[in-house]
């Protein structure tokens, strides 16, 4: 079973150095924070929305452990299945195994800092 970006390291440093990819990122960078300040001038109360969207920020990741029990019932009563690891390790082995027990043999992930973080297409490619 191995991910279809087993070459992504390689290929990101070739791309790396290419003229047109760095001006394509630049203008795309560019663009979002551009963006951004326009947003902010066309939005009366931004900083109060700042203020208040800070706030939930802050309230949910103070109550998370509730948050997830509620998120974990409502897959469940939807039929799907919730998977808390305690570390990465446990993680990888959960959805190796998973992936195993259903003879899985091309696996797609999205973009993802956590599967990133925790190894997962490396453990995958090596299964």
């Amino acid at each position: 079973m191995k991910p279809l970006t087993v070459n992504f390291r390689s290929k990101a440093a070739q791309t790396i150095g290419d003229e047109q990819v760095q001006n394509s990122l630049e203008h795309v960078y560019t663009g979002f924070y551009q963006g951004r300040i326009n947003a902010a001038s066309d939005t009366p109360n931004w900083e109060e929305l700042r203020t208040k969207g800070k706030a939930i920020k802050d309230h949910t990741i103070a109550h998370l452990d509730h948050y997830l029990d509620m998120f974990s019932e409502k897959v469940e009563q939807s039929g799907g299945t919730v998977f808390f690891a305690d570390n990465a390790e446990e993680a990888r082995q959960y959805i190796t195994e998973l992936a195993k027990d259903r003879d899985i043999e091309t696996v797609i992930k999205s973009k993802s800092m956590v599967s990133e973080e925790m190894s997962l297409a490396e453990n995958m490619n090596d299964s």
